[in-house]
């Protein structure tokens, strides 16, 4: 019941950060880290060691992973914010859910960018294809219990 808590306000701020950075390119903090802490606080409320102990670690990895990205200059400061949360949300279940979610956003992205390429184009907004990654994730992963 608190996981559905969770993913109710992050599906909802993920759609309109989603419209956004289609559109401005753009992921405004705005939506995305006031989640951190009601994500967080369910997850405590909880009462799961590991839940939160796997969540927590997965998040950092993602923010760790995705600020690669973002020092090489692939993707922006909010998508790295972005995936964070959503891994943390993500994890809570299942580490599989989080890592079919990676693989999603790969396979997304990757071919948002050969269209962009094909297009003649160089850049592109990386959050839509984290958020779809993410609905993948939920939809076709293996949510656990």
């Amino acid at each position: 019941m608190l996981h559905a808590a969770a993913l109710a306000p992050v599906a909802a701020s993920g759609i309109a950060a989603g419209w956004i950075d289609a559109y401005e390119r753009r992921l405004p903090d705005a939506l995305i880290l006031p989640l951190y802490p009601v994500v967080g606080a369910l997850l405590i409320a909880a009462g799961d060691t590991d839940r939160m102990l796997r969540a927590a670690l997965l998040a950092a990895a993602a923010i760790g992973l995705f600020g690669l990205g973002c020092a090489a200059g692939q993707m922006g400061f909010g998508d790295v914010k972005l995936a964070g949360l959503l891994a943390l949300v993500l994890a809570w279940s299942d580490w599989r859910t989080a890592a079919v979610a990676l693989a999603a956003t790969a396979a997304v992205g990757g071919g948002q960018a050969a269209a962009v390429l094909a297009l003649g184009r160089r850049d592109f907004p990386y959050g839509p294809a984290i958020l779809a990654g993410a609905a993948a994730a939920l939809a076709f992963g293996p949510l656990g219990t």
